[in-house]
């Protein structure tokens, strides 16, 4: 069957569903930490050894979605949009509920924990499948033309971007608000995540319909369907030494990330420049992040893909040592918002 043609609604919808997802779940990945031990009243030993177990758990299931996608088919849609229909929802209800403050109705600050960690997991786990599906589907948009890729990738930029300049700017100001009109301070960041969560789902259903002509569903028993078993995909990844590195480099990258997001808003909030700083930063970051986003390409086409994604983590490497030496050592605010 001919592929059919493009269209820049379908680069959008794309670009735009990851950047609202990304921003549904920057509510958490920014506060999570802080709202578990000041609102949930969990302890921080309690919450670290909670947190390592549920990290653990996505981490293991990240090794083996690929491998799950591959081999698995649906009735009314191809193994790809299947996956990414599929855990829209359990993307919903894991972002907004690791968020909701339950204390009034559970007591034992131990099965709050556990609450936080059914549903931290059920997000990051159903992200692994989201994620994944998400990049596997792009050959099936542009096939062998790079410059399509390409165009794919700096839409998805561009978008997430201008959707995380918004978000910064409102989450603060919104958990203000609210806390003001309500008194409770804890229902603005269950608030904001689930606008932008609700958001997140309207733009993927967007997306599903534009792409379904793409990955229409395939018959498990028609002649010529082979699929790798589950020894070959490993045994890919551990055979391959460029593979093997970039596996090893964006594991140590994703949890240098999380490490980096998690403190930031401890920084602001135990410095007492929350409410005048943080929505700044978040702003300004956000703001830099488009500008960057325009740049990034042609100097990426100069650089080279690899040497791209050396100088790019290199940058990151240095601005880490930057604010634990920098900022966290003087514990200045403006400072932390250049970094």
């Amino acid at each position: 069957m001919e592929k059919p043609p493009v269209k820049n609604s379908l680069v959008t919808s794309y670009a735009l569903g990851n950047a609202m997802n990304t921003m549904a779940f920057t509510v958490p990945t920014l506060f999570l930490s802080m709202f578990m031990t000041d609102y949930l009243k969990i302890s921080p030993v309690a919450m670290a050894n909670g947190m390592l177990i549920a990290r653990f758990v996505d981490f293991a299931v990240s090794l083996i979605a690929g491998m799950v996608i591959e081999k698995s088919h649906f009735k009314t849609a191809g193994k790809h949009l299947g996956w990414i229909r599929l855990v829209t929802a359990t993307l919903f209800f894991g972002n907004i509920i690791q968020m909701l403050d339950t204390t009034a109705f559970v007591h034992n600050a131990t099965a709050r924990l556990v609450i936080v960690m059914i549903f931290y997991m059920m997000f990051h786990c159903s992200m692994n499948f989201n994620a994944t599906s998400r990049a596997a589907i792009l050959p099936k948009f542009c096939g062998a033309d790079m410059e399509m890729r390409k165009r794919f990738t700096s839409r998805q930029m561009q978008m997430g971007a201008i959707v995380s300049i918004f978000g910064s700017a409102i989450i603060v100001p919104l958990v203000n608000f609210i806390a003001k009109v309500t008194g409770q301070e804890s229902l603005g960041y269950f608030i904001g995540a689930l606008i932008f969560s609700s958001l997140f789902v309207v733009f993927n259903i967007i997306f599903f319909t534009k792409a379904a002509p793409f990955d229409p569903p395939v018959d498990p028993n028609a002649a010529g369907r082979r699929t790798p078993t589950v020894a070959q995909m490993v045994e890919s990844l551990f055979t391959n030494p460029q593979m093997l590195i970039l596996f090893l480099c964006f594991t140590i990258f994703t949890m240098g990330n999380q490490l980096y997001a998690g403190v930031l808003t401890y920084f602001f909030r135990v410095t007492g420049n929350f409410a005048t700083w943080y929505s700044v930063a978040l702003t300004a970051r956000s703001v830099f992040s488009f500008i960057c986003t325009l740049i990034a390409p042609p100097m990426a086409r100069k650089l080279g893909k690899k040497a791209a994604i050396v100088v790019g983590w290199f940058m990151i490497a240095v601005a880490g040592l930057l604010i634990k030496f920098g900022a966290y050592t003087g514990g200045t605010a403006h400072v932390m918002v250049v970094i």
